[in-house]
């Protein structure tokens, strides 16, 4: 994987932009709100998380229908 700078995002700060690319580390159910938020304004978002899929604690019945349809959403989605 290529390395990637961290930006900061912060409520004071003044971004005018979205990024063009971003890696957001985590699966739980914030992780995967940003991830959604960033890939509705356009960017394309790399979801990296330890588990099998994402959203640890769901419905386990849930969680691949989600993990599904993060990929179809131009959401990557990585197991580390």
């Amino acid at each position: 994987m290529p390395a990637y700078l961290s930006t900061n995002i912060h409520p004071q700060n003044s971004h005018t932009q979205v990024p063009q690319r971003i890696v957001i580390v985590g699966g739980g159910y914030i992780a995967v709100e940003f991830a959604g938020i960033f890939a509705g304004l356009g960017s394309e978002v790399h979801l990296v998380y330890r588990q099998d899929l994402p959203l640890r604690g769901f419905d386990e019945e849930v969680r691949p229908g989600c993990a599904a349809l993060f990929t179809s959403s131009c959401l990557y989605c990585t197991e580390l």
